[in-house]
């Protein structure tokens, strides 16, 4: 990977000489955007896959803990980023469509946090690790699980944990169910486009359903 994009970075500074020569400012700054992103030194893989496919749980393997919820009921509802962290430790991150109506049964440092940024532009805050479970699951049971979803006041969560794995800027991406819930499939989906590798977890006892081979092809 590292070799590639290297020989990439290589032929941008090529395409951007020529775009500026040609007066293509707008071009040009194409080129610079993607010379910084792929500069960025991270490759990012995201678990994607249906409901009950085994995502969260395939994480939490790589762990060696159980550190995400992995229930037989619909329980992601943010995108989750595990990066490396010598220290083990969670920072939250808010939507910036933030709903009039709150939640009720939000954690408390949430709802200080919340009060003290005055539900705008709020930024991130960290939270306890081994409280993660209480901030990523799917806001309240009790209600219809669309709406339940949909209220989500977070959009994603970084875990930065000693995973051998990701200490040379590989980020490994959990993701919510694509067949959740129309709201998460587009976080999903969207997050696509920022990403380098697609980890598509199926069942052995349900392999390549109809849906599924959809999502591939598209």
């Amino acid at each position: 990977f590292k070799n590639r994009r290297d020989n990439l970075v290589n032929y941008i500074d090529s395409a951007y000489d020529q775009f500026t020569s040609l007066k293509m400012s707008n071009k040009a700054q194409i080129a610079t955007d993607l010379k910084a992103r792929l500069q960025s030194n991270q490759f990012r893989v995201i678990v994607i896959g249906e409901f009950k496919r085994g995502k969260s749980t395939f994480i939490n393997a790589l762990l060696h803990e159980e550190v995400l919820p992995a229930f037989a009921t619909p329980c992601t509802a943010v995108i989750n980023e595990i990066k490396w962290g010598e220290d083990r430790s969670a920072i939250l991150h808010f939507r910036e469509d933030l709903p009039d109506q709150l939640p009720t049964g939000l954690p408390d440092l949430v709802e200080e946090h919340l009060k003290k940024a005055g539900h705008k532009d709020v930024p991130p805050m960290a939270i306890p690790i081994e409280e993660l479970e209480e901030y990523i699951k799917i806001p309240d049971i009790t209600k219809d699980h669309a709406a339940s979803v949909a209220e989500s006041l977070y959009s994603c969560v970084e875990i930065f944990w000693p995973l051998e794995l990701c200490r040379n800027g590989v980020e490994v991406v959990d993701s919510p169910g694509l067949n959740e819930h129309g709201t998460r499939t587009r976080v999903t989906t969207e997050y696509l486009a920022h990403v380098d590798a697609v980890l598509f977890v199926m069942s052995c006892q349900v392999l390549a359903s109809q849906s599924e081979l959809d999502v591939v092809e598209n």
